[in-house]
């Protein structure tokens, strides 16, 4: 091996490393914050959004970005679960989360309602949002890009998402 591509070599090698590093704590940063939002919030169920770089922005750029969050107040949930087929049915996955929302639009406004009769719940849900919102390398290296996440009480769950 010749010289200049050993340095090559070893450069490349101490780049990765570094990177998948990087990744990894990004990751444990954002669950560690989204589990405290959630430890500090029994009333919130969940958390869902979707974050991607477009494959196609009509001859813009594609830049990453994340979609809203959406949170699901439990009261809320319960409260359009009991009045629906669903019931006897647990929102567990994403997917659960999605077709809840999509089916009672009036759930959104009952959310944004109930965040602004809980100041501070509704102030720490606002910084989640600029956070997600205002540092795409963060949420880039938290949780990936492609990507929908679904954060519970005791779970952050990030599944790979084809958004075409």
């Amino acid at each position: 091996m010749t010289d200049l591509l050993k340095v090559v070599t070893e450069a490349t090698e101490r780049y990765v490393a570094a990177r998948d590093e990087l990744r990894k704590l990004g990751k444990e940063a954002g669950s560690q914050v989204f589990l405290a939002f959630m430890k500090k919030y029994p009333e919130v169920q969940a958390i869902t959004w979707t974050q991607y770089t477009p494959y196609f922005n009509d001859g813009d750029a594609c830049v990453f970005g994340v979609n809203d969050l959406v949170i699901h107040i439990k009261e809320v949930v319960d409260k359009y679960l009991s009045d629906s087929e669903l019931a006897d049915e647990e929102l567990k996955t994403f997917d659960d989360y999605i077709d809840y929302t999509y089916g009672w639009y009036e759930t959104a406004d009952e959310n944004a309602d109930y965040l602004n009769h809980h100041e501070n719940l509704r102030n720490d849900f606002l910084v989640l949002r600029e956070l997600m919102h205002g540092n795409d390398e963060f949420a880039l290296g938290a949780f990936g890009d492609h990507v929908r996440v679904l954060v519970t009480q005791d779970n952050v769950e990030v599944e790979e998402y084809d958004h075409d």
